[in-house]
């Protein structure tokens, strides 16, 4: 018997092939600890995902193109992220601000594969260009917001130009994270978050922002 349209059980095509990227998403690092994207055929992806053939191309035209859907939840995932940096209260501690750093590099981590796979990507698909371009663009949006509504709230030193500010910052957090986060192994990643958080710290909240109760 056919669902009627308002059925919470029915599903547009976009949400079900939304579910299998986040499936992929899932399934896809423990592939990538031995191949190279590129280096993937269909055949074992799907594999991978438990899904047939036909399904697969009923929903993604190539790898190429479930890729780029994968790096949108990828990319939710990371602004998730750094949503909890953005809501923290006007009275956030450094200790406050490096917990929430911690959960970024913990993201990044989880994801570095598929984000290195995209990366890898864009020197010569340029919608994976595009789209990794489109991340760093919002990130940069998000912390340039921060800095211009910090300054007008009294908690980000009031000197600071806020866009190329935020653009070295995203630049310089993206490359070490790439760099670092990446390759390293997981037990090396606790050593950057708090050194992170540290140069953001001085950068924009020394002095402006409570630490540990104080005015740092």
């Amino acid at each position: 018997m056919a669902l009627p349209a308002d059925s919470p059980f029915r599903t547009s095509r976009e949400e079900r092939r939304a579910v299998l990227a986040r499936r992929f998403v899932a399934v896809m690092p423990a592939l990538l600890e031995h191949a190279s994207y590129s280096d993937l055929s269909v055949a074992t992806i799907i594999k991978a995902g438990s899904i047939s053939r036909a399904s697969f191309y009923r929903y993604f035209q190539d790898k190429s193109e479930l890729l780029l859907e994968m790096i949108q939840h990828v990319t939710e995932d990371l602004l998730g992220a750094g949503d909890e940096w953005w809501d923290l209260p006007v009275t956030a501690t450094k200790e406050e601000l490096v917990l929430a750093h911690r959960r970024i590099v913990d993201v990044y981590r989880r994801h570095r594969l598929l984000l290195r796979s995209v990366v890898e990507g864009a020197g010569y698909d340029p919608s994976l260009r595009a789209a990794y371009a489109e991340l760093v663009a919002t990130s940069v949006d998000n912390v340039a917001r921060h800095i211009e509504d910090g300054q007008r709230e009294g908690f980000i030193t009031p000197d600071l130009v806020a866009r190329p500010t935020a653009e070295l910052l995203v630049y310089m957090g993206e490359r070490s994270l790439y760099q670092i986060v990446g390759l390293e192994h997981e037990t090396d990643d606790a050593r950057y978050p708090d050194p992170l958080a540290e140069i953001y710290w001085r950068t924009l909240y020394e002095g402006y922002r409570l630490e540990s109760g104080g005015i740092a």
